[in-house]
C-alpha cells in the first residue's frame, strides 16, 4: 500500500511540519496563506518547471502519480520545514489529503476560516463544500483543522 502523510509538531509556542506525497499542510496567518507544502507529484514538478499553473494540479491527468510516498521500495524522502515557526494568535492550520484539497480551493479555505469561530466549525464548512462537489466514487479524504486561540495561544 502506498500512502502519503503530513504532520505538524508543536512544542509550546513553536511548530514544525513535514510531509510526504500529496497530502498538504496549509498555514494561515493574518487573513492569508502564509505557507503551503508542495506536493511530491508529477503535476507539482510540472508547476516547478513552468509547464502548468498551480491551479491545474487539481484536474491534471497525472495528479495521482507520486514521486515519493510511504510504501514505495526506495526509502521515502519527506520534506521537513527548514525552521520552526513561532505561533501567533489567530494562526490556523489545515492538514489534509488530496481527496480533500482537490475539492476545496484555497480562497474557499480562507473564506470559511474567516466566517467561523472554532476549528470544528471551520472543518464542517470545508467538508460541506467537499461533499456538495464530490461524486459517489470520489477518493477518500482526511482533514484536521487547528486554530491558535486568540487569548491563550493554544489550539
Amino acid at each position: 500500500m502506498r500512502t502519503t502523510l503530513v504532520l505538524l509538531l508543536r512544542q509550546a509556542d513553536r511548530v514544525l511540519w513535514a510531509h510526504l506525497g500529496d497530502s498538504r499542510l496549509y498555514f494561515f496567518r493574518e487573513g492569508g496563506i502564509h505557507f503551503q507544502t508542495k506536493d511530491h507529484s508529477v503535476p507539482q514538478m510540472l508547476v516547478a518547471t513552468g509547464d502548468i499553473d498551480a491551479e491545474q494540479i487539481r484536474n491534471h491527468p497525472d495528479r495521482n502519480r507520486l514521486l515519493s510516498c510511504l510504501g514505495e521500495p526506495n526509502l521515502p524522502k519527506p520534506t521537513i520545514a527548514k525552521a520552526e515557526q513561532k505561533l501567533q494568535a489567530g494562526d490556523a492550520f489545515l492538514l489534509c489529503s488530496d481527496g480533500f484539497w482537490e475539492y476545496v480551493e484555497e480562497h474557499e479555505m480562507l473564506a470559511d476560516l474567516a466566517q467561523t469561530d472554532t476549528s470544528q466549525d471551520w472543518l464542517n464548512a470545508l467538508q460541506h463544500r467537499l461533499l456538495s462537489r464530490a461524486s459517489g466514487e470520489h477518493d477518500n479524504y482526511s482533514a484536521i483543522t487547528i486554530r491558535v486561540d486568540e487569548s491563550k495561544k493554544s489550539s
